[in-house]
């Protein structure tokens, strides 16, 4: 399991392949950090507002603005319209 994941499998594609549910596997690498680090990038809200602002503002598109903060452009519209709905 530990190899898979550090090859980059997705949790779903390990799951069928070690044939237990995905929600198994999540609780397994929850519990075992150091063996399954996060792979997606976090951020705080000041952060993700800062993200958000440069959209709104049109210095930025939602997907350049994911290009440039490592991660995915779905994240970056729903922060944008939270940010949009907060003002």
């Amino acid at each position: 399991m530990g190899e898979l994941w550090r090859s980059g499998w997705a949790l779903k594609a390990m799951a069928h392949r070690m044939g237990y549910t995905m929600e198994h596997l999540g609780f397994v690498m929850r519990r075992d950090r150091a063996r399954f680090p996060k792979r997606h990038k976090s951020f705080t809200q000041g952060e993700r507002d800062q993200w958000a602002d440069r959209v709104l503002s049109g210095e930025l598109t939602p997907r350049r603005a994911a290009e440039l903060a490592g991660c995915g452009a779905s994240a970056v519209r729903k922060w944008a319209r939270a940010r949009r709905a907060d003002a």
